[in-house]
């Protein structure tokens, strides 16, 4: 009996623990920002097989989901 307390005891300690590792917020850099936005646009351009002229359409669409992500994520928040 007094170990299944004991066990429920740290169980519900580490649940804080969880809990709290949820709400952690990422400052993010203009740095930071920007490599995100680059990895974007590579991947974008290696899904099409980097054919065709579209570097900067690649850019844009990467800048605005990362933009989108960081405006919605409350894991994230921007920097300015």
């Amino acid at each position: 009996m007094k170990v299944a307390k004991t066990l429920q005891s740290a169980d519900q300690s580490n649940m804080g623990k969880v809990i709290l590792s949820r709400f952690v917020v990422k400052h993010i850099t203009a740095e930071e920002r920007l490599q995100m936005i680059s990895d974007a646009a590579y991947y974008r351009a290696e899904h099409r097989c980097f054919q065709g002229d579209k570097q900067k359409q690649d850019w844009y669409e990467a800048e605005h989901e990362i933009d989108k992500r960081l405006a919605t994520d409350p894991h994230f928040q921007s920097m300015q």
